[in-house]
């Protein structure tokens, strides 16, 4: 089945997805911060023969639209949520990386009958000052200089990478992840009995022990020698981590 990309709307806003395969399980991928659905696509063409698998194009991030602020963590579930009714999905896999794994803990918490596990990679439910400072210093930029302050912000003022995306709800998101060090969402995450699997490279300071103790069901796993993220660097890893989990 070739890969069919669908424009979900919701109300005044929409988001983007990408739908590819055919068959159980449906796997959800969510990217993180600042990054795009192509991030995925060692991942996704690693498990071609693993059932649906749709890349989800987070708010405020590509084509996709953002409401304006302020925006609470229980919105970043009911976008996935909407995702998976405007395609007919029932039950799901769902697959996240930082922001991306903080959404799909959201969509675990108000449908836990229609998660069947969970796989997140470098998330963290909390934040220590310097990540804390970072998510400010990404605000204070995109308020001063929009997609371009975004962009010197995390890749630095002489780098030419580019943000894709709107602004205005990439800011609200960097607030959200700003609260995280005074309102960790960690203990509310101790309601979730979905199967999880964390993954984490070995060089990540979101090394998300305090999220394996508080979810019920969670395997801790380390990947050797990666960073932040191993689903760009070693797609196969990912892959195959995801493939026995899921057979499991």
């Amino acid at each position: 089945m070739a890969d069919e990309t669908k424009k979900i709307v919701m109300g005044g806003d929409f988001l983007r997805a990408r739908a590819v395969g055919e068959g159980d399980p449906t796997l959800f991928f969510v990217h993180g911060f600042a990054d795009g659905m192509d991030v995925w696509d060692g991942v996704v063409g690693e498990l071609e023969d693993l059932g649906r698998r749709i890349v989800v194009e987070q708010r405020g991030h590509g084509f996709s639209a953002g409401p304006d602020g302020p925006y609470a963590w229980e919105d970043l579930g009911r976008d996935l949520i909407a995702v998976a009714d405007a395609l007919g999905v029932g039950r799901m896999v769902l697959v996240g990386h930082g922001l991306g794994g903080l959404a799909c803990l959201e969509a675990a918490l108000q449908a836990p009958d229609r998660v069947e596990r969970l796989v997140l990679i470098g998330t963290a439910t909390e934040a220590d000052a310097e990540q804390e400072n970072w998510c400010r210093e990404v605000v204070k930029a995109g308020r001063m200089n929009a997609l371009q302050g975004i962009a010197h912000a995390i890749f630095g003022p002489m780098s030419r990478k580019e943000v894709d995306g709107v602004a205005g709800p990439l800011i609200e998101l960097a607030k959200c992840m700003e609260t995280l060090r005074a309102a960790p969402t960690t203990a509310r995450m101790s309601a979730i009995s979905a199967p999880t699997l964390l993954l984490r490279g070995e060089k990540d300071p979101a090394h998300g022990q305090s999220l394996a103790d508080a979810l019920p069901a969670a395997t801790l796993e380390t990947l050797a020698g990666q960073g932040h993220f191993p689903h760009k660097k070693d797609p196969g890893a990912v892959a195959a981590a995801i493939r026995k989990f899921v057979a499991a």
